[in-house]
């Protein structure tokens, strides 16, 4: 569900996706262009999705998809409300502020809170010159049990995007984005103190100490 471009580069970039993966392009994927916002269009995508037995189904982006101000809590309880009534799984792709990316979309503290499961921050690195992008994706919130982080590194060329499971401590620059117990569990590969832990990846020590207690019997 589309509300920021068009079919034709969703489609380049689906071909380029399958020809990485070495699969042919499948009609189960549907491409729909949107206008209004998904409240008024609930009706509609129900029928088309039970039509054709969609059960995916990936909002880009919700800002427009909203249909009013993303800081608008009945706006954005609107979204999840239509969400809900259309069935599925949902896939809702948000933007976050430059200045303090920590997995919170812009607007509404509903974003963060209404998704079932959970929300993921998306980080990117490129080296200048570079055909590679390096993301992490981290679990920020969940209802449930809290996801690994993950990491890849993504090959674009001229006719193909393949993905390549990487370590998430090598995909991004930035260590305070990544969760404390996955930067304490990358140098756990030899006896350490608590103090030495501290030191090694910039985390408080009490911090450390607390995370070392709750899974003592883990190491």
């Amino acid at each position: 569900l589309d509300w920021e471009r068009s079919s034709r580069p969703h489609r380049f970039r689906f071909s380029q996706l399958a020809t990485g993966a070495g699969v042919e392009l499948t009609r189960d994927f549907h491409y729909k262009r949107m206008v209004g916002s998904l409240a008024d269009s609930g009706e509609e995508l129900k029928h088309y999705c039970g039509e054709h037995g969609i059960i995916l189904c990936i909002a880009d982006s919700v800002g427009m998809a909203v249909g009013g101000e993303i800081s608008d809590e009945a706006a954005v309880m609107g979204y999840f409300n239509a969400a809900r009534y259309v069935g599925g799984t949902w896939l809702s792709i948000a933007h976050v502020p430059k200045e303090e990316s920590r997995g919170k979309p812009i607007g509404s503290q509903y974003w963060c809170t209404q998704p079932q499961g959970g929300t993921y921050e998306i980080l990117g690195d490129t080296p200048e010159g570079s055909n590679i992008l390096s993301l992490t994706m981290i679990h920020q919130k969940t209802n449930d049990e809290r996801n690994p982080t993950l990491g890849w590194n993504v090959e674009f060329n001229n006719g193909s995007v393949r993905y390549h499971d990487a370590d998430p401590m090598d995909t991004t620059t930035d260590m305070n984005k990544i969760p404390a117990t996955v930067r304490i569990e990358a140098v756990l590969d030899k006896p350490m103190t608590a103090a030495e832990i501290a030191t090694e990846t910039g985390i408080p020590a009490a911090q450390v100490t607390n995370y070392l207690k709750r899974n003592s019997s883990r190491f």
